[in-house]
């Protein structure tokens, strides 16, 4: 399957009507996002030469959409602009979404300019106001669709949004906005990073974790067990049983891995819900 990308200077009721259009048109199947569309196309036949070559072909191209929606007098962005050609890789949203890997990432471009972004906010602002936070925050929650692992640090930025009594006013970032910040950064320096769209295969590996505020951590895994107690003064600085459930998850994860599990969904037995409920959302209020 391949994806083509293009823009125009249309919203609401006249996008709506365009795609129908198109649909009548068998152009599709077709994606839109306000003025954003993405369409679709799958091969209708595929030729092999004597060399051993692939090539197919299609229903429609790039050509047989503007056919369409010229008459029509829709003011389109030039496609080298915003937007693509088809291809086997298409951004919509924002994201670039690979149909052969089943994977999507931040195009170069995106990557860039969320880098400077952050960089800007940890080395240029020490007092940041208000609409300040929430556009890092905003851009934050957009990319963590694909850095799954920053959910976890966008709760910093909300409780620090919650302590502004109006646009106006300028607070000194805390030391766990600087921490958020300088991981985000050091994410996105990696030019490539990308998350699997791919189904994983769910797997149940006899795998329990409980924990004793009197005691220590405990872990069952199958026929075997793995134990370590707390050490005294453990619970301070924040730190409590709920800390402590998630480093007896967080271990769990550890011994998953280091018997190689890979690529799959693994079911991990607790007993705390406010753990259980944070690891599915991805982040907790709980510092």
């Amino acid at each position: 399957m391949e994806g083509l990308s293009t823009a125009g200077n249309i919203q609401g009721g006249l996008a709506d009507a365009l795609l129908a259009i198109l649909h009548s048109k068998s152009i599709g199947p077709a994606l839109k996002w306000v003025d954003h569309f993405v369409f679709f196309r799958a091969p209708t036949y595929c030729d092999t030469d004597a060399a051993g070559m692939v090539s197919y072909s299609y229903s429609y191209d790039l050509a047989s959409v503007m056919k369409i929606m010229d008459p029509l007098g829709i003011p389109w962005h030039p496609i080298e602009v915003k937007g693509q050609d088809f291809w086997l890789q298409v951004s919509y949203v924002g994201f670039m979404w690979n149909l052969e890997l089943h994977t999507i990432s931040l195009s170069p471009k995106k990557r860039t300019k969320y880098l400077k972004k952050v960089h800007s906010s940890l080395h240029t602002s020490n007092a940041p106001s208000r609409k300040q936070c929430t556009s890092i925050l905003g851009t934050l929650q957009h990319i963590s669709f694909i850095y799954r692992d920053g959910r976890s640090r966008l709760p910093p930025f909300v409780s620090f949004i919650s302590k502004f009594p109006n646009d106006f006013t300028m607070h000194h970032a805390p030391r766990s906005i600087v921490d958020s910040l300088c991981w985000w950064e050091a994410v996105l320096l990696n030019p490539l990073c990308c998350h699997s769209l791919k189904l994983h295969q769910w797997l149940d590996p006899d795998l329990w974790v409980d924990v004793s505020t009197s005691w220590g951590i405990g872990i069952a895994f199958g026929n075997r067990w793995l134990a370590w107690t707390l050490t005294p003064g453990w619970k301070a600085k924040g730190r409590d049983i709920g800390w402590a459930e998630s480093i007896a998850l967080e271990l769990a994860v550890l011994v998953v891995i280091d018997s190689r599990f890979r690529d799959c969904s693994i079911v991990v037995r607790g007993d705390n819900i406010g753990i259980i409920g944070a690891y599915d959302k991805g982040s907790s209020r709980n510092v």
